[in-house]
């Protein structure tokens, strides 16, 4: 996510003069607020619970998968 910030921040430093003569669109270089941190955040968040899913229904069946090849 950080690597992903970067280069977009470089990207919109790259861009940002080309925009501004040809388009009139003038964006900001500054990614980096308060909001972008509670919204990385529940990126976060919301990735792990994603993950996590998945991988307590793995825990499950390889649990049951031990209990049945040791009967």
């Amino acid at each position: 996510m950080a690597l992903a910030l970067l280069a977009l921040w470089l990207v919109i430093l790259m861009a940002q003069q080309y925009l501004s003569e040809q388009y009139g669109l003038f964006i900001s270089a500054n990614l980096y607020s308060s909001d972008t941190g509670v919204l990385a955040a529940v990126i976060l968040a919301a990735t792990f619970v994603m993950a996590l899913l998945p991988a307590m229904n793995a825990y499950r069946r390889s649990v049951q998968a031990g209990i049945n090849n040791n009967s």
